[in-house]
Parts: C-alpha cells; sequence; structure tokens
C-alpha cells in the first residue's frame, strides 16, 4: 500500500537550528547509503539497497531515511501543536540508569522492548490526568577519547490541565520525585562531578512548539566530553562538545533504527497514533 507523504517533503522547511531542510535530508540518504555499500556490517547492503529505491512517490518508510524521517516529523509537529491546545506544558529529560548500550552491542539491543518499558514507567510515575509526548534521542559519548557507548535518553511534554500549578516549583518537585522512582536517572554525581539527568522545566505554549522537533531527532551526535578550566577561577569542570558519529558507529545506528518502525522512538502517554508515517494523527484516549 502507498504510504501518504505530506506535499510538505517537496518544500523547503527548515526544522529548529541544526535539524534538516528537505536537501539536507536527500543528501544525508544519499551519504548513508554510500557509507553502507562500502560496509561489511551485516545488513548494510540491504539498507542500501532500501535508501536508493526511496522517493516522494514510493517512500522507503526506513526510520534510517533522512526523507522519510523529516517527512514523519513534519507531521509529528504539526500533530504536537494541535494537541496542547490550553494546557500547561512541563518538559521533561531524563537519562535512565539503564541508558547505556556498548559500543557494537546494538544489533542485540532490543529497541522496542526498551520503549516500551519507560512508556510503562512514565504511565506509573505521572499524575492521572497528565498527559505524556516524547521520544528517545541517542548519543555516541565518549570521555577523553575513551569509554565509547550509546546513551538512550528522554526528552518530551507532560502536558496537564489549566491551572495544575506547573508553574510552581514544589508541584514539580514532586512530579520528579515520582519519575525517580518509577524511572531511576543516572547519579547527579560520577566521579567527583556533578550532572543533572532529570530534568523538569515549564514551557509556554510558543516554547513548546518550537522546540517540538526535537522530541524525536534524526541527527545524532557523537559527544565528546573532557576536562576544562574556567578561564575567570581556574577550576576544573566537564565539558563537552558535540561532533559527527564516525562512519561505523553511523551505520551501527542505522541498522538498529531501519529494524524499528518509524514512530518506535516515541513515548506516548494519554494519546494514540493512528494513520501511515505521513499523515497520523495522535488521538487522545480519553
Amino acid at each position: 500500500m502507498m504510504l501518504k507523504i505530506p506535499s510538505a517533503w517537496v518544500a523547503e522547511f527548515q526544522f529548529e537550528r541544526d535539524n534538516e531542510t528537505v536537501s539536507g535530508a536527500e543528501a544525508a540518504r544519499t551519504k548513508l547509503q554510500k557509507q553502507l555499500k562500502r560496509s561489511t556490517q551485516i545488513g548494510a547492503a540491504e539498507l542500501a539497497e532500501k535508501l536508493g529505491s526511496c522517493s516522494p512517490t514510493s517512500p522507503c518508510a526506513s526510520s534510517a531515511c533522512g526523507s522519510c524521517n523529516r517527512a514523519f516529523r513534519l507531521r509529528f509537529c504539526q500533530q504536537v501543536a494541535e494537541v496542547l491546545g490550553e494546557s500547561e506544558i512541563v518538559q521533561v529529560s531524563l537519562i535512565p540508569r539503564s541508558s547505556r548500550v556498548e559500543r557494537g552491542a546494538l544489533r542485540e539491543f532490543d529497541l522496542a522492548t526498551w520503549a516500551g518499558s519507560r512508556q510503562r514507567s512514565f504511565a506509573r510515575a505521572l499524575p492521572p490526568e497528565a498527559r505524556f509526548l516524547g521520544g528517545i534521542d541517542i548519543s555516541f559519548n565518549e570521555f577523553e577519547n575513551a569509554n565509547p557507548h550509546w546513551c538512550f535518553h528522554l526528552l518530551g511534554y507532560m502536558i496537564m490541565p489549566k491551572g495544575a500549578g506547573m508553574k510552581l516549583r514544589r508541584r514539580r518537585d514532586r512530579i520528579r520525585a515520582s519519575i525517580a522512582k518509577h524511572c531511576p536517572p543516572l547519579p547527579s554525581e560520577v566521579d567527583g562531578m556533578r550532572q543533572r539527568p532529570l530534568l523538569l522545566r515549564y514551557l509556554t505554549f510558543g516554547e513548546a512548539t518550537a522546540k517540538a522537533s526535537y522530541l524525536h531527532k534524526p541527527i545524532f551526535p557523537r559527544r565528546s566530553s573532557y576536562m576544562d578550566t574556567r578561564r575567570d577561577t581556574g577550576n576544573t569542570f566537564r565539558n563537552s562538545a558535540d561532533e559527527p558519529l564516525r562512519v561505523r558507529d553511523h551505520i551501527e545506528l542505522s541498522l538498529l533504527l531501519d529494524r524499528h518502525p518509524l514512530g518506535s522512538r516515541l513515548i506516548l502517554k494519554g494519546f494514540r497514533r493512528h494513520g501511515g508515517f505521513g499523515a497520523f494523527v495522535l488521538n487522545p484516549t480519553s
């Protein structure tokens, strides 16, 4: 069956900051296809063929495809703007303790099971009246060019009825404590360095719609961390810079994504997705 693609695929539409245009998405798909053709990893040749056959009239619908990801994300952003409505919105960022996957182990990693477990945890942690709309982000992390590993973390919006008091820190703190109980984050201090693995931040409607594309990102960085020194105080701190993935890592991640349909990285509570990847709707479940 032909999957419907929004007309915006063939028009230039700039996503938030470093996210891609139509031409950028097509260039990313072509670049990945060439890398896959040269790779000896299992499944690389088949994915290269799939990406090579993708077109606006016959999309491949692969989660590794830049063009199909862009069509999905455009529809997703449109739906986010429609469902937020008159509500109070809190952005939730979480790095769970189970976030780490070793380099080279993505072939055995079950993304669908991991996502389903996080979705059930959020359903237990959030208030009954809360709805949640978010996704799984992925980065490849290194520290001082050592300890390479994949990190799976969550970014999403908790949507509460108007008047829920989400501007109040004490209300957000109670929900933060519940999330930490049902879906424990990484420790707040590792090797003497502080980190913030669980953040809640109140957003206006405009802020939430402007950042919606970040909830389902197609561009995954290599996050290189290192010890740095503040010029004014001389104190050391942990700094980081985002760089492109190395080819072998990009291919490993692309093969993982291709094994799961577009939308598999979404985390939903109070919504159900209906329809094809370029024309779906997010319907409230109650």
